[in-house]
């Protein structure tokens, strides 16, 4: 079909320079007849995979069968999944896909469903390949109904469904390059933020260097963190590496720069992270709270889960980037917090980011700060942090490191042994 007529019909004319590439190339390779995936055995199947339950599966069904009727929402359907799921393809920006709510009304929310279902098949053969053990696989997939119930499209219609702003996380999972060990999820990849770390030979205490170059405010966050200027006291990091000395400005494991440069005798410490190395970035989704108990424990899950279902994936550590590695949280809630007690297992250090996600994840979707006077504030998160707002405070989120073998939940390894 025609690209300009296919989304005319589906009344979403001005996403034609979204899908235009690889358009003509994916319809000419569509099956005859109704796609597979969109018959009801393979749905069904998918769904089972996916543990839907019962309910939700007949209104997927229900919506498949609309889509096969529908020659438009077939065709949109057929290209985006093999934007996604045929080899070799390049990996689509799937967050400007748009909603097919004039098409679908209600069922909106459900195609993108079907199209991310279309690739269970992709799924399960990773699944096969790595010989990932079935609960691990059933607990991994289940976060689709996590999805469909605590993200943006439900928050914001009322109904249960996918939003194209969570396709692409949700994507991991049916690539397999995500898992979820108990709290937390887990991607392979590597470290690319704007810091070195290095372990001290002798006492195996860490310190990180900030990168060269990188432009920080005088209280040792990021210029431009929390839509924050510093005209005045701005300063630039610099760093120097020789066979003999490491000289540069040390970024504390509370997640701040300091501006005061350090030497460290190159014979006493030694590279621990640095960009380009193999790390697991760590998720951490909604919809149930942040146990501090339970992510130690996916931690050390995910110790012995990656190195035997990823020995060609080694890493040295753990990453992750979120609003809940906000240092400022260790001022504003209480010591037995989780977020504060996690804050301080970690090694945190500081991001270029604002506070939306934040403001979203505490009060409500799609809530700013200029609109502090509809903050619920029922909770004692929501007080202290309404009251930071209201005296001209922002937010941001951070980001931390832990290395593999400083693993010991519970000891604040990174405070107790700051070196400098």
């Amino acid at each position: 079909m025609n690209l300009r007529t296919t989304l005319a019909a589906l009344g979403i004319p001005d996403a034609e320079p979204v899908f235009a590439p690889d358009w003509e190339r994916h319809l000419r390779e569509i099956p005859q007849g109704s796609l597979p995936f969109l018959a009801p055995d393979c749905v069904a199947t998918a769904c089972r995979a996916a543990f839907i339950p019962e309910e939700r599966t007949a209104e997927i069904l229900a919506a498949a069968r609309r889509v096969a009727a529908d020659p438009a929402a077939s065709a949109l359907a057929w290209h985006c999944h093999a934007a996604l799921f045929r080899p070799g393809e390049p990996r689509p920006r799937t967050g400007a896909w748009p909603m097919l709510t004039a098409a679908l009304g209600r069922d909106a929310g459900l195609f993108y469903i079907l199209v991310l279902l279309s690739g269970t098949p992709q799924a399960q053969a990773v699944h096969r390949a790595r010989a990932i053990p079935p609960d691990i696989a059933r607990e991994t997939l289940r976060d689709l109904n996590l999805y469909c119930e605590t993200e943006d499209y439900p928050l914001l219609t009322g109904d249960w469904g996918l939003s194209t702003r969570v396709l692409g996380g949700i994507m991991q999972h049916w690539r397999g390059d995500l898992y979820r060990l108990g709290r937390l999820q887990f991607v392979p990849g590597s470290f690319s933020n704007g810091l070195r770390a290095f372990r001290h030979r002798g006492s195996g205490a860490v310190v990180a260097l900030s990168e060269e170059g990188v432009r920080y405010r005088a209280d040792g966050q990021l210029q431009g963190t929390g839509g924050g200027e510093d005209r005045g006291g701005a300063w630039t990091a610099t760093l120097a590496l020789s066979d003999s000395e490491i000289r540069g400005h040390p970024i504390a494991s509370w997640g701040c720069a300091l501006r005061e440069t350090v030497t460290l005798a190159a014979a006493e410490w030694q590279p621990a992270l640095a960009p380009g190395d193999g790390v697991l970035h760590v998720h951490i989704s909604g919809g149930s709270p942040m146990d501090y108990d339970s992510c130690g424990d996916s931690l050390r899950r995910a110790l012995d889960f990656f190195p035997r279902y990823f020995p060609d994936r080694p890493f040295v550590g753990f990453c992750c980037r979120s609003w809940v590695l906000d240092n400022q949280f260790e001022r504003l809630l209480p010591p037995s917090s989780n977020l504060v007690r996690f804050q301080q297992e970690v090694y945190l250090f500081p991001l270029l980011s604002g506070g939306a996600a934040t403001i979203e994840a505490v009060f409500g979707f799609g809530l700013t700060p200029d609109d502090r006077e509809r903050f619920p504030r029922r909770t004692r998160m929501q007080q202290a942090f309404a009251r930071h707002l209201d005296a001209g405070g922002h937010f941001r989120s951070g980001g931390c490191f832990l290395l593999k073998e400083d693993l010991d939940w519970g000891s604040r390894r990174y405070r107790r042994l700051w070196p400098l």
